[in-house]
């Protein structure tokens, strides 16, 4: 199974998937790669040690291609100082399929940038949970579903 699968597109030339795979596959720490040639989804398995999402989606757009991706917003307590926002960030930063993710202190409000459409939102919440920290609601347009610390 695929640790991430990335949605390719190309506004301004077609994809060739045999020119992104090469590319991919001299990544360090990626072992697998596959991209279906009609809907361009992009699975790849790939040593978490030696790679993350961020690297693949650059990778990919540096190469011209596009990755389509998503953002979420959710809130995050129990947090006293900097050390503890960042510690929230790289423990989301580790999920497969994350490619960003920015908390803000004060607010508690997490932006969460999501490049695997599979991730499933109750994955981010238990990274917070053993990150020490309270999960807390999602924003969708201006609702607040769940608990918003203050």
């Amino acid at each position: 199974m695929a640790d991430v699968v990335l949605n390719v597109d190309s506004p301004q030339k077609p994809v060739n998937p045999n020119h992104l795979a090469q590319i991919l596959k001299r990544l360090m720490g990626v072992t697998a790669v596959h991209i279906d040639p009609i809907t361009l989804q992009t699975a790849l398995s790939y040593d978490r040690q030696k790679a993350d999402t961020f690297t693949l989606v650059t990778a990919v757009q540096d190469s011209g291609y596009k990755v389509l991706t998503e953002s979420v917003t959710l809130f995050v307590g129990g947090m006293s100082c900097a050390s503890c926002a960042f510690h929230i960030e790289t423990a989301l930063t580790d999920v497969p399929g994350v490619v960003a993710a920015d908390v803000h202190l004060q607010t508690g409000e997490t932006a969460v940038t999501i490049a695997d459409s599979r991730l499933d939102l109750n994955v981010l919440y238990e990274t917070i949970q053993e990150a020490g920290y309270y999960p807390g609601g999602l924003v969708i347009g201006d609702c607040v579903i769940g608990k918003k610390f203050l």
